[in-house]
């Protein structure tokens, strides 16, 4: 058999096998060199650009302002603020029987008043009972600040000073500049406005008198001051020696017709506001007691209590 000759590429195929596998050897020398410069490098990794979670959380330390609360403004009844905290089954509320109609004793001796029948029925929409433990005037903010009562009532005025001993709901009756007269003695139809040059109104040492001082001098109006309390500017009603009477600490009784033949002829109102005394460190049970207020408020309730106890609506919060 003959053989076919040679191809004449054959040789050359030999000879460019060798530098094939060189070039191949040195690409992957020079990959496993490569890759060891860069595991050699800087083994810190890229930094992600920062994400909310980084944050570092706020301290969970809860922290008491030291201004005091506004209470001296009404809560609007409208309000839609409600209370995620379960009311307490028992309300200890320390109280003083001083201040008719607020609180008085029956014949009986039993409670009442108008603050007795608003916290009854502020109880009553917490599905509370009510437990009554009678004090004197110190003892009200005393007793809530060593935790002997869960809240305090006693005709308590929201002052700066009671502000800085314990916490108050929204108020429940605003004190007023009452304008009192003898009704056997001066018309019923007296008024601010009529009195002038010549008469002459009586005011004890307080916001009364500075009230008739700045609103009623200028007029013309002599005002007098009477000291020892209320009695002696009673008898100068009595007497005619004064036209009227310019008094907010005995506005309440005046208004709940307490005290005939003398009644309320004109009224300007205080920033004189009366409401519920809490422990500073019961602000869940503010919370739960204002809802309450505020919804005997919406839905005329308050009103119709207030209506049982005073003559004159403008103590009532209740607007309108």
């Amino acid at each position: 058999m003959v053989s076919d000759p040679p191809s004449p590429h054959g040789k050359r195929s030999k000879g460019i096998r060798p530098i094939v596998v060189f070039v191949t050897i040195a690409f992957v020398v020079f990959l496993v060199v490569a890759i060891g410069v860069l595991l050699d490098g800087d083994d810190t990794p890229p930094q992600a650009a920062p994400t909310s979670t980084t944050r570092a959380s706020p301290p969970t330390t809860t922290v008491t302002s030291t201004v005091p609360a506004t209470t001296t403004s009404i809560r609007e009844p409208e309000s839609t603020m409600t209370s995620t905290t379960t009311p307490p089954a028992e309300l200890t509320v320390g109280h003083w029987v001083a201040f008719a109609p607020f609180q008085d004793r029956d014949d009986e001796d039993r409670l009442i008043g108008f603050e007795i029948d608003l916290l009854g029925a502020i109880a009553e929409r917490l599905h509370a009972r009510l437990e009554w433990v009678e004090t004197d005037a110190a003892g009200l903010l005393d007793g809530l600040e060593v935790g002997d009562f869960d809240l305090a009532v006693g005709s308590l005025v929201i002052t700066e000073a009671r502000q800085r001993r314990a916490d108050f709901t929204g108020p429940y009756f605003h004190r007023q500049h009452a304008l009192i007269i003898d009704s056997t003695v001066e018309d019923r139809a007296l008024s601010y406005a009529e009195l002038g040059e010549g008469d002459s109104v009586g005011v004890l040492v307080d916001s009364s008198a500075v009230w008739a001082n700045m609103n009623l001098e200028p007029k013309g109006v002599t005002v007098v001051t009477f000291e020892g309390g209320s009695s002696n500017a009673l008898d100068a009603l009595r007497s005619g020696e004064i036209r009227g009477f310019v008094s907010a600490v005995l506005y309440p009784l005046i208004a709940a017709n307490g005290f005939p033949p003398f009644v309320v002829a004109d009224t300007a109102a205080t920033d004189e506001l009366i409401a519920f005394s809490i422990n500073v460190e019961s602000n869940e049970l503010r919370l739960v007691v204002d809802e309450a207020l505020n919804g005997l408020i919406a839905d005329g309730s308050y009103q119709t209590i207030y209506d049982r106890w005073f003559s004159d609506r403008a103590g009532s919060v209740a607007g309108g």
